[in-house]
């Protein structure tokens, strides 16, 4: 199998459980890129395409930063580290073999997480093994997103993450739940930033972005989600949209 080729690094994909795809890249696009976002965690970083993006959108700061991709597939984390390596981000780069649960480096002090988590709850499993594991929220829960996050984030930090958008929606609802129950004085992960991802005009939702910063709650905070901005991938004539096409045309070689 050909790299896939960005503008400016390659993604070699031979083994990794999940290729590159739209899901990952428009993550990495989306995602407020932030000069204070020192230390990046990306979650299932699968071939590291949403690790490369950050890389490439963080160097133009000129500061440091690093960022850590974990997956628990071992042929993910080799490819991921072959990349990391032959960017030219490799000495802020790393690829680890582990999961978000037992990922124990830096608690409290990532600034930003990122991730296209596992999301099919509730269907068949794949014949392709990795695939599946890489695919089914049995291997990372919603709720496991959610503890593992705040446990991992600085306060203030960050996390974006992609799902389709029915396991979006039950995302935000679980959030505003688990809102409910937590009192004064623990910390809580608040929504900031939403995006609807749409193939065109006239389709249904099928992606939903959520970015979330973690807060200490004083008991005065109102759960209300923020105005989401919406994406449509294609225009009315079959091209990419404007929108999409800024977004991702520092990455895509054709844009």
């Amino acid at each position: 199998m050909e790299p896939f080729r960005f503008k400016r690094f390659s993604v070699i994909q031979e083994k990794a459980a999940m290729k590159v795809n739209t899901d990952g890249v428009l993550l990495g696009c989306w995602t407020a890129a932030d000069p204070s976002s020192h230390q990046i965690l990306d979650v299932g970083t699968g071939s590291g395409v949403i690790a490369l993006i950050m890389a490439q959108r963080m160097s133009e700061y000129g500061g440091y930063f690093k960022i850590e991709g974990i997956d628990i597939d071992g042929d993910s984390v080799e490819e991921a580290g072959i990349n990391f390596l032959s960017s030219p981000w490799n000495a802020s780069l790393g690829a680890v073999l582990s999961s978000f649960q037992d990922f124990m480096e830096g608690e409290g002090e990532w600034d930003m997480i990122v991730s296209n988590p596992p999301f099919f709850i509730d269907s068949m499993k794949s014949p392709n093994v990795k695939r599946s594991l890489s695919r089914h929220a049995e291997t990372l829960s919603q709720r496991e997103i959610i503890n593992n996050s705040l446990r991992l984030l600085r306060t203030g930090g960050k996390a974006s993450l992609i799902f389709p958008a029915a396991e979006g929606r039950e995302f935000l609802y679980k959030l505003s739940f688990l809102l409910e129950k937590t009192g004064a004085g623990n910390f809580a992960l608040f929504p900031i930033r939403l995006c609807e991802v749409f193939t065109k005009s006239g389709k249904p939702c099928r992606r939903i972005m959520i970015e979330l910063v973690k807060v200490l709650l004083s008991g005065a905070e109102v759960y209300l989600l923020p105005e989401p901005e919406r994406l449509f991938i294609y225009d009315g004539e079959g091209g990419f949209s404007k929108k999409y096409i800024d977004l991702t045309q520092d990455f895509y070689i054709g844009l």
